[in-house]
């Protein structure tokens, strides 16, 4: 069928919120001007998108029961450090602008942000997760697709059922629960983490000198520290909590040498 357009264009004030409601079809949040969220649906019948605005908020929304009206190719240009609440059939989502809160449940679609300035809520049932940097807290759950991360400054909860969680830098708080997937942390330098799984392994790399309290239990499971570690300067930072709990998974400590964390 025919590929039809519609393009609307909205102002907005300084605290823009998107939100988003639809079944089938791709979004795009792309970078903006100041003060316009600019909307584009492409589909061969984009009159039965919703496009309306309350104040600062732009909702994009498929009228429940025209949810068989084929599927959308969404972009929207919109300012840096909006709010993003999204709740999606089987959609993709991409944002590459910057946000300040994201709020995502997703049935089958993969959710990929740049940037959020401040506390990220992402539900997912199958989908990958895919996240460069949370300048807040994190939750995450999916159940058949991977969660990842770059860096993370607040505390987080990441779980999965047979996805991996893999985390670059991790700056609080950590508790990762996973079934069957993998569990790698390249940096960790928070106070307290907690990892569980049935029969995923668990890697997690610690600032060389950083003193570290471990807690680890694997029935059948292999359980490796660093064999000869540094008594390098932790600079009277007290002891990194560190527990693991498995039934076959292994756990693996390693010894990095703390750039990530100095790099910002």
């Amino acid at each position: 069928g025919a590929v039809n357009e519609r393009n609307e264009t909205f102002s907005v004030g300084p605290r823009p919120r998107l939100e988003l409601r639809l079944a089938t079809g791709d979004v795009s949040v792309l970078p903006g001007q100041t003060g316009t969220v600019d909307v584009t649906v492409r589909g061969a019948k984009p009159e039965l998108v919703i496009i309306e605005q309350s104040g600062d908020t732009v909702v994009i929304r498929q009228e429940t029961g025209r949810w068989t009206s084929g599927s959308f190719e969404v972009t929207v240009h919109a300012p840096t450090g909006l709010d993003v609440e999204a709740s999606l059939a089987s959609t993709d989502l991409v944002i590459e602008v910057e946000v300040n809160d994201l709020q995502v449940n997703v049935a089958s679609g993969d959710v990929r942000a740049r940037c959020v300035r401040r506390d990220t809520n992402v539900k997912c049932a199958s989908g990958d997760v895919e996240i460069d940097e949370v300048g807040g807290k994190l939750r995450a759950t999916s159940a058949s697709g991977d969660v990842t991360v770059g860096v993370i400054a607040g505390d987080a909860t990441c779980s999965t059922a047979s996805g991996d969680i893999v985390i670059g830098l991790a700056k609080g708080d950590l508790a990762a629960k996973s079934a069957s997937g993998d569990v790698a942390i390249d940096e960790y330098c928070g106070a307290d983490l907690r990892g569980k799984t049935v029969s995923g392994d668990m890697r997690v790399g610690i600032s060389r000198g950083q003193r570290v309290d471990v807690d680890l239990q694997s029935l059948s499971g292999s359980l490796r520290l660093p064999s000869h570690p540094s008594a390098g300067d932790a600079g009277g930072k007290p002891a990194v909590r560190i527990s693991f709990k498995s039934v076959s998974g292994d756990f693996e400590l390693v010894e990095t040498t703390g750039t990530r964390q100095h790099s910002d």
